[in-house]
């Protein structure tokens, strides 16, 4: 699987788990942040879930919230 098929993915598997929480830009996680002010111990166990599905496909995730 060459790294660009792993980042589409890894898009298509974020819009399944976490719909308009999250959004992927150039294989980075970006987290809404309206959604952090309204459950970040909600979007932590989502980012983490992300976070391990973006090791197992061997990709090192860069993950940003916006408003940090």
């Amino acid at each position: 699987m060459t790294l660009e098929q792993r980042v589409e993915a890894l898009e298509k598997t974020v819009k399944v788990l976490a719909g308009r929480d999250f959004a992927v830009d150039g294989g980075r996680v970006f987290i809404n942040e309206a959604f952090i002010q309204e459950g970040a111990t909600k979007a932590a166990r989502k980012q983490a879930a992300i976070c391990f599905y973006m090791l197992s496909l061997g990709i090192k995730p860069d993950v940003t919230a916006s408003g940090y």
